[in-house]
């Protein structure tokens, strides 16, 4: 029995220093990757800017601005899942009416 309850620890405390791998190295990859996609993001637009009036150019750029986009939103993405999972923030549920909600929205529309 007490082999039983030491081994069932020592698993337990495996199986929470590899999480908290894992959540290091998303953390890592979120964070080394942000910079990179924000470089794309902004030499893109500059070179819309600066192109020819090409229009098979302008549809390139236009992808590579609206992929690299897309690619910032699912590392931000990745980043905050990954903070929730750490308790870096945490989720706060609160009630709210749904027809307020949609008045602020066309509001700011």
């Amino acid at each position: 029995m007490k082999y039983y309850i030491v081994h069932n620890s020592a698993t337990a405390e495996g199986l929470s220093e590899e999480r908290d791998k894992i959540r290091e190295l998303i953390s890592d990859i979120s964070h080394q990757t942000k910079t990179p996609i924000v470089n794309i993001l902004l030499y893109s637009s500059l070179l819309k800017e600066v192109v020819d009036d090409k229009e098979c150019t302008k549809e390139i750029l236009e992808q590579i601005c609206t992929s690299s986009e897309k690619l910032n939103f699912l590392i931000g993405a990745l980043i905050k899942i990954s903070r929730l999972e750490t308790g870096i923030i945490s989720v706060n549920a609160i009630v709210n009416s749904v027809g307020e909600m949609l008045e602020k929205i066309l509001n700011q529309i």
